[in-house]
């Protein structure tokens, strides 16, 4: 009512939340099919190609680990630069 006692009628409201409503339509189409992947995709190859160790950091000793499905990992101790000592794997 507000709007039409100032002289906007119906349809110029209406056609703009349309053009509004398009725009973020569009804007969430551009974000989950190109940006998104793109952004994904680097990411991972970033992952893959540095040379951090990433499930070295995830095991400390005398604690049961279970970050990938169905194995759970047991270890008692590592010495710097030598295996594990006591390693318990589950897998189910």
């Amino acid at each position: 009512m507000i709007f039409w006692n100032f002289g906007i009628d119906k349809i110029s409201f209406i056609n703009f939340f349309i053009k509004i409503s398009f725009f973020f339509v569009l804007l969430s189409l551009l974000l989950n099919a190109v940006i998104t992947p793109m952004a994904q995709d680097k990411a991972r190859s970033f992952i893959r190609s540095s040379d951090l160790d990433f499930f070295e950091s995830i095991l400390k000793p005398k604690k049961f680990v279970d970050v990938v499905k169905n194995l759970t990992i047991y270890f008692e101790k590592k010495k710097e630069k030598e295996n594990f000592k006591v390693i318990f794997l589950n897998i189910k």
